[in-house]
């Protein structure tokens, strides 16, 4: 695939399958042991392709699997989330590609 360099692709959920999750050295954790209650919301577990693509797993109120040529995860964020034990808006990491998907998604996601 050719495309400019100010270019951003990102593939969500829907789009990410196991062999494209691999494309870095390490493969990601899997949901199962993301989604396990002993993990604190705000987890992140990434890799890189040596082509430039990022993989990047978070933990918010489900967890989000996401690919894109846009960023790294180095940097991080914090986003205000509802938390049910204490009835509060708390601060949660959030890595910045993901915080510029969610801004910038459209296309197939947006009817």
């Amino acid at each position: 695939m050719s495309y400019s360099s100010t270019t951003a692709i990102f593939t969500d959920n829907y789009f990410t399958s196991l062999d494209i999750v691999r494309v870095g050295k390490t493969t990601l954790k899997t949901i199962k042991q993301i989604v396990k209650k002993s993990t604190r919301r705000g987890t992140v577990d990434y890799t890189t392709s040596d082509g430039g693509i990022l993989a990047v797993r978070w933990k918010d109120n489900k967890v989000f699997t996401l690919l894109s040529t846009d960023l790294g995860v180095e940097l991080m964020s914090g986003i205000s989330r509802y938390c049910s034990d204490t009835k509060q808006r708390k601060k949660i990491t959030c890595p910045s590609v993901i915080k510029n998907y969610n801004a910038n998604m459209g296309g197939t996601d947006k009817k």
